[in-house]
């Protein structure tokens, strides 16, 4: 399995949270090497305003996991599935490649998206993981088909 983690832009303003938001990203990052094990790929495609020593000091933290840098959609294209939180990405890449997303909102322990067709779209597009156990399991039981068929008859509707 090849995955794609797109994190959203987690600005910081002191080296306590510098810690924490590389600490998290490191957690979800070694999660998904595990999820894909010796033979699957991640790569880690940081917001563009990610701070650079955000990068290194997170890809030396896991120096031995299967992971890539990558910095442009298209070099995405032959993963399986893409990994973010509310990433503008999520849509970038399911309606680009045609492939689920899932959006992972750790510690958040559901989410209502009622009538909102923006949301409707996100769940056309994406799974949900609330844990890095639910993230594990979605990955185990990916329905690739089922999803890809909710994106392309989105594809086929009007946009408005």
């Amino acid at each position: 399995m090849k995955v794609v983690y797109a994190p959203s832009f987690r600005g910081s303003m002191d080296d306590l949270h510098t810690n924490v938001v590389c600490g998290f990203e490191i957690g979800v990052l070694e999660s998904l090497c595990e999820i894909v094990g010796d033979k699957g790929e991640v790569l880690y495609f940081p917001h563009t305003q990610t701070p650079k020593t955000y990068h290194t000091t997170i890809l030396e933290a896991l120096k031995g996991c299967p992971i890539s840098h990558i910095n442009q959609m298209q070099k995405a294209k032959d993963t399986d599935v893409l990994v973010s939180d509310f990433s503008n990405r999520i849509f970038e890449y399911s309606l680009s490649f045609a492939k689920p997303s899932i959006v992972f909102l750790s510690g958040i322990t559901g989410i209502s998206f009622n009538q909102d067709k923006f949301y409707k779209l996100l769940q056309d597009c994406a799974y949900f993981a609330f844990s890095l156990k639910d993230l594990k399991d979605i990955c185990k039981t990916l329905d690739f088909k089922a999803k890809t068929r909710e994106i392309e008859s989105f594809l086929q509707r009007d946009f408005l």
